[in-house]
C-alpha cells in the first residue's frame, strides 16, 4: 500500500431475513448492488456473494453461477424454499430504501 494511500470506510446495511440468515448490501451503483448472505451453520457460518438486482419485479439476489457445458447458466447455491427468495427479496428492498 502506498504511503499516501487513503483508507475508504466501506458501508453497508445489514439487517437479519430470519434467525439464519442476514443480508449486508452495500450502496448501490445505478440499478445493482453487491450484497452477501451471511447462512448460520450448525458451528459455524457460511458466506454467499452475489449480487442484488433491481429487476422489474424488483430488488432479488443473484445466486453465484456457472456456466455448463451446455451453455446454460447454473446457480452453485440456491435456497430450497421460495419463502427464503421472497423474505430475502423483501429484506433488499428495505435495504435499498435506506440508501
Amino acid at each position: 500500500m502506498a504511503r499516501n494511500a487513503k483508507k475508504t470506510e466501506v458501508k453497508y446495511i445489514e439487517k437479519e431475513v430470519n434467525e439464519c440468515i442476514t443480508v449486508r448490501m452495500y450502496p448501490p451503483q445505478k440499478d445493482r448492488a453487491n450484497a452477501s448472505l451471511t447462512l448460520d451453520v450448525i458451528s459455524g457460518h457460511l458466506v454467499i456473494y452475489g449480487s442484488a438486482v433491481n429487476g422489474r419485479n424488483g430488488w432479488f439476489f443473484s445466486y453465484p453461477q456457472y456456466k455448463g457445458k451446455d451453455g446454460e447458466y447454473k446457480n452453485l447455491v440456491f435456497a430450497l424454499e421460495k419463502e427464503v427468495n421472497e423474505g430475502i427479496a423483501a429484506t433488499l428492498e428495505e435495504c435499498a430504501k435506506e440508501f
